[in-house]
């Protein structure tokens, strides 16, 4: 035909009626029907009976050809098949089903779900668009290799659709609703895009919206094209296969090799995005209608062989095609003429019907393969999950293969070496001899990480500036893996630091955001290669045990010291442990330290470090109920992380208290002096010295007090020293005050000194208790105290001695008054002078004039534990401004009466 503006509806061309009502063929050898430097013609309607059936002819079905070929509708037919839309026998046209040629432009092929055009069973392709000039074409609402059921294969015999030799701008579907194509069944590729000789180099403009490739039209099953999805072939530019907008993507699925081959040294600048790549819908559960079934193309899911400028996905998630479920990689790049391919927003291995991932959708080998020496590649934005291998694998000498920003889970389960990495380098080494050649210059990740609980991660890169694998000018991008599997790979973004500060070893230190169960780590280095995964697992652990002796035995007052040993067993820096110690019957224990701070294990493994810790108590003194015995005390030592309470462990001491005699010496004053007074008969000075014991045990005991005197240089001539008492009884919590009475000879020269020896002994100490005294000879008298005295004195009752201190120096001082007594009674003193006053504590003032002299009483209450016929030796002393004791004097009580007890009267009875 050589006309504009014609209709063709309803036509039976290359078929007849046979006698049964079946189409028969009756072959036209030429085309079906020629459309010549012919427009604005229609083939078909949208309407049931604007049908035509076009099949069984010698060369196409329908040609278009011509440069004034424009503007022609073919609409609603149906072509290579019967009547009913189903191939038969000898339908098939022998040449394409449609063919665009020789600048045919402008022409639509489309069909609706009331007028599908069917394009099926045909000996060449379903549509074949060639030629210079041959532009602006669209093929829309087809079925093209499966019958109008949209469920039976009907394959056209050399592919679904074929662009090729200079053919430009063609859309092949589009986003709107009903207008993508149904491209499956066939043999070879769904849809080619190629060239037929070299010359041919601007197959450009192309678009594929929309469609469904190897797939039924229900999406429920594979109809596979034999060979792949779509193929894009050498001198071919500027192809779009999807886009970023809703109704864009395609869903290529159930091919006989790969969902999409770029393959060509002339393949320019393609682009795949929103599409679904390896999976088709589910038809019940919970998932059904969603993309969530894996309907797998036989080889990759994308496979790009000698591309340039390739972008698979886009600037943002719309973008981003999901590639799962293949029977190879999910995308393979190779070829040593690859170069600047770009991956992102990509999802390989899972899919993502709203927000939830779905597991055991992996492509069958690994997510991403590079392989050959192809590269530069970026793969950033992407989430590559579950693939049965490793999820991005790079093999062969590729370089600047760059791997930032992405998601990686669940690769390589079960699998070992290179098979079970997020991310493989194959044949790469970490440390040792790198090579320059391996994929990504050998690149080495992190090492001798480590991490503490305040998420201060330190570790170390390599900046040897020789070394292929250096890292001078490193981006670190660190990851939390998936805390449920812990599977070394890096899920969850914390934190991107590049270029990191390193000192002039290597090691860097930063700061997390948050504390992962699991941290991994990539380096890419200034050229855009980017390491493999540096793992370290977290796992916060700590062990304190006990180091020697954990049961010992002490009596009460007695110090015990047990030794621990704190050890980090985990792989995460702790410093902030603490450390609590509980007693259970109440004592007080002391830790020392405190508060510990102890490496782990890091990256590297080994032995984390250990402190010893010391526990001491005192135990309580003998008249506390928590010390009777039978009496066993549990310690209870606890260390914990303040930041990670499950860091934490504890152990226990434990001590039994034992019947023993503590006693406690005090000494009221270790220095003394007096002056020499006239020689025999004169009484000599007497500087007392009194010395407090006290039975801090649990059991009475008797000590044995034994004093002695010598001058400094060790003459002990004349220098008599007496005791009060050389024996003490102490029972618990009871308090003695025995005192010891150095007498200064006359003749002892001012200046003299001599030491006291008070040793204090008892068969219930484990070494005797050694007081020293020093007493020294002044050269002016200071004061004097009057003389001894006696009386008696009853239990309870209040005894007053009167005596007299006299002032002799020459100026006036203040003095102080202190009593003891042997048998524990109390001491009380009232001045007797007007203007005088003896205060709480016992000083008072005496000037040298008028208040020269204090008459003072000393009021003994006798101890209520005093029997009839005890003597009790008051000893009161004084002291002058230094506390040096200078004299005293020594009042004897006699008990004449013991404390009153209650008494029963019975009355006297005789019978």
């Amino acid at each position: 035909m050589n006309s504009n503006q014609n209709t063709l509806i309803n036509n039976y061309i290359g078929v007849s009626l046979g006698a049964s009502a079946s189409l028969e063929p009756v072959k036209n050898n030429g085309f079906g029907i020629q459309l010549e430097n012919s427009a604005q013609n229609a083939i078909g309607n949208l309407t049931s009976g604007g049908i035509n059936v076009i099949s069984a002819n010698g060369l196409s079905g329908i040609q278009l050809t011509g440069t004034q070929t424009y503007s022609n509708t073919l609409s609603g037919n149906y072509i290579g098949t019967n009547e009913n839309g189903v191939p038969a026998t000898g339908l098939g046209n022998l040449g394409d089903g449609i063919r665009l040629t020789a600048g045919a432009r402008q022409n639509t092929i489309r069909g609706t779900a009331s007028a599908r055009t069917v394009i099926a069973s045909n000996q060449g392709y379903g549509v074949l668009l060639t030629d210079n000039g041959t532009t602006g074409n669209k093929i829309i609402g087809s079925y093209i290799g499966i019958s109008l059921s949209g469920s039976a294969s009907a394959p056209n015999a050399q592919g679904g659709i074929r662009v090729q030799d200079n053919a430009s701008n063609t859309v092949i579907g589009t986003a709107t609703t009903g207008e993508g194509n149904v491209i499956s069944g066939n043999t070879k590729y769904g849809i080619s895009i190629s060239r037929t000789v070299s010359t041919y180099k601007n197959t450009d403009g192309t678009t594929v919206q929309g469609n469904k490739i190897g797939l039924n039209a229900a999406e429920s099953a594979a109809l596979a094209n034999t060979l792949g999805g779509i193929y894009v072939d050498a001198g071919v530019k500027n192809t779009l296969i999807g886009g970023s907008t809703t109704g864009q993507g395609n869903v290529i699925a159930g091919n006989g090799g790969a969902g999409v081959l770029l393959s060509g040294s002339q393949v320019l600048t393609a682009t795949l995005q929103g599409n679904i790549i390896g999976l088709g819908k589910a038809t019940s559960g919970a998932n059904q209608g969603k993309y969530a079934v894996k309907i797998a193309n036989s080889g990759d899911g994308v496979q790009i062989n000698n591309a340039v400028g390739t972008v698979v996905g886009g600037s943002t998630a719309a973008a981003g095609n999901t590639i799962a479920g293949n029977g190879k990689n999910g995308i393979r790049i190779s070829g040593t003429g690859t170069t600047t391919t770009t991956l992102r927003y990509n999802t390989l291995g899972t899919t993502k019907p709203s927000t939830d991932y779905l597991s055991g959708l992996g492509n069958t080998e690994n997510g991403v393969l590079i392989d050959a020496s192809s590269g530069p590649v970026e793969i950033r934005n992407s989430a590559i999950y579950s693939n049965t291998l490793s999820g991005v694998r790079v093999t062969g000498t590729p370089q600047r293969v760059f791997i930032q920003d992405n998601s990686f889970t669940g690769n390589g389960q079960g699998k070992t070496g290179d098979d079970a990495k997020a991310i493989a380098l194959e044949s790469t080494t970490v440390g040792g001899s790198e090579v320059a050649t391996k994929p990504n210059h050998d690149i080495d990740p992190p090492y001798n990480m480590a991490l503490n609980e305040k998420r201060l991660v330190t570790g170390r890169v390599r900046i040897d500036k020789l070394s292929p694998s250096a890292c001078i000018t490193c981006t670190l991008q660190f990851f939390a893996a998936n805390p449920s599997t812990l599977d070394g790979e890096g899920r969850d973004a914390i934190a991107t630091v590049g270029p990191v500060a390193i000192d002039t070893s290597g090691y860097f230190t930063t700061t997390l955001a948050t504390l992962p169960a699991q941290l991994a780590v990539t380096a890419t280095d200034y050229r855009g290669n980017t390491s493999e995964f540096s793992v370290l697992t977290v796992s916060p652990a700590v062990d304190i045990e006990v180091i020697g002796a954990s049961s010992l035995l002490a009596g009460p007052s007695e110090p015990v010291t047990y030794t621990l040993r704190v050890t980090n067993v985990g792989t995460l820096d702790l410093t902030d442990l603490q450390l609590v110690a509980k007693s259970d019957k109440g004592w007080e224990p002391v830790l020392n330290p405190e508060a510990l701070s102890l490496k782990g294990t890091g990256q590297n493994g080994g032995v984390g470090e250990s402190k010893p810790v010391t526990l001491t108590m005192t135990l309580p003194e003998g008249t506390d109920p928590r010390v009777r015995i039978p009496t066993t005390d549990t310690t209870y030592i606890t260390v914990t992380s303040a930041l990670i309470p499950d860091a934490t462990d504890s152990t226990s001491v434990s001590t039994e208290v034992t019947s023993k005699f503590v006693l406690k010496v005090t000494p009221r004053s270790t220095t003394g002096s007096g002056v020499t007074l006239n020689p025999p008969p004169a009484k000599p000075t007497t500087v007392p010295y009194n010395i407090t014991l006290l039975n801090t045990g649990n059991l009475t005991g008797t000590v044995t007090i034994v004093a002695t005197t010598s001058t400094i240089d060790g003459n002990f001539a004349e220098w008599e020293t007496t005791l009060t008492t050389d024996t003490v009884t102490l029972t618990p919590g009871i308090a003695k005050t025995p005192a010891v009475n150095v007498s200064i000879p006359y003749e002892a020269a001012a200046g003299t000194q001599a030491k006291t020896t008070i040793v204090i002994s008892s068969p219930l100490l484990l070494e005797p208790v050694t007081i020293t005294t020093t007493t020294t000879v002044a050269q002016d008298q200071r004061a004097t105290i009057g003389y001894d005295d006696s009386g008696e004195g009853k239990a309870g009752q209040i005894t007053t001695f009167t005596h007299e201190v006299q002032n002799i120096g020459n100026t006036a001082a203040t003095f102080k008054l202190d009593a003891g007594s042997s048998i524990g009674s109390t001491v009380a003193f009232r001045s007797l002078t007007p203007g005088i006053t003896i205060a709480a504590d016992g000083t008072f003032t005496l000037d040298t004039t008028n208040n020269r002299i204090l008459r003072f009483a000393a009021d003994v209450t006798v101890s209520s534990q005093a029997y009839r016929g005890d003597k009790d030796i008051v000893s009161i002393t004084l002291y002058d401004e230094s506390n040096s004791s200078i004299g005293g004097v020594q009042d004897t009580i006699t008990v004449t009466q013991s404390a009153v007890v209650p008494r029963m009267y019975l009355p006297f009875v005789v019978r």
